[in-house]
């Protein structure tokens, strides 16, 4: 693997020193980027794995290290998305349900999305990925806790990639990246629920990521009617 020196304004340098070596560009401003006396400075197309994060918002110049490996030749990208992305995560969330044959489900509106996801109180995050500068997929993901360790997890609640872009490795990436951001934010589990009937996706997550099936658990909800039989009842 070739490795590229990147020199970036905004940042920790203790928390990217963490990520030498890896195929990182930490979010902010190049000002200067060598490789063997080529100046990069302008073209960075091939770092195409943004990373974001609340610790990496300080000011100073930092250092880091990026190896250009498959992940950076196959032209995938992935994002934080915004508020203008609405639109576009919708399309996604419609295309799942229709995947999943849940289209006789209420759909999020933009404007439900818009409030939730990027309102005052904002209750999950989004990532996007992009191939060729195209968007292929994203994962809505927010935090929950784990009172017996003390510290937050991560829980994924939909993981989605276009049919014809499956098989390239891309929503893997995007399982990457997550486990990263867990990682990062000091998250002690990174949990998310697949369909039984999906054997494809149950047997890609044993074999290939390595989680762990939890099959001691039963998990239960409320919504709708049930949610306000329940929410009615007297304390």
């Amino acid at each position: 693997m070739q490795k590229y020196k990147i020199a970036l304004l905004q940042g920790n340098l203790k928390v990217a020193t963490r990520f030498l070596g890896r195929p990182y560009l930490v979010t902010g401003r190049v000002v200067h980027g060598r490789q063997f006396g080529r100046d990069l400075s302008s073209d960075l197309s091939w770092a195409n794995l943004l990373y974001s994060s609340n610790n990496l918002r300080q000011n100073g110049v930092i250092i880091c290290y990026m190896q250009r490996g498959s992940a950076m030749t196959d032209k995938f990208t992935i994002k934080f998305a915004t508020k203008k992305d609405v639109p576009l995560i919708r399309s996604f969330i419609k295309d799942l349900a229709i995947y999943l044959k849940l289209t006789k489900e209420g759909l999020a509106t933009e404007k439900m999305l818009r409030e939730s996801l990027f309102g005052k109180n904002k209750h999950a995050e989004v990532i996007l990925g992009y191939y060729k500068k195209e968007p292929v997929g994203f994962a809505l993901f927010f935090h929950n806790f784990s009172t017996p360790l003390g510290r937050p997890g991560l829980y994924l609640e939909d993981l989605y990639i276009q049919p014809k872009m499956r098989g390239k490795g891309f929503g893997k990436k995007l399982l990457i990246f997550l486990a990263r951001l867990a990682k990062e934010r000091k998250c002690a589990r990174f949990v998310w629920v697949a369909l039984k009937s999906d054997k494809h996706a149950v047997d890609f997550y044993k074999k290939n990521i390595g989680a762990k099936a939890m099959d001691k658990w039963v998990s239960f909800k409320l919504e709708n009617h049930t949610l306000d039989k329940l929410a009615k009842l007297p304390l």
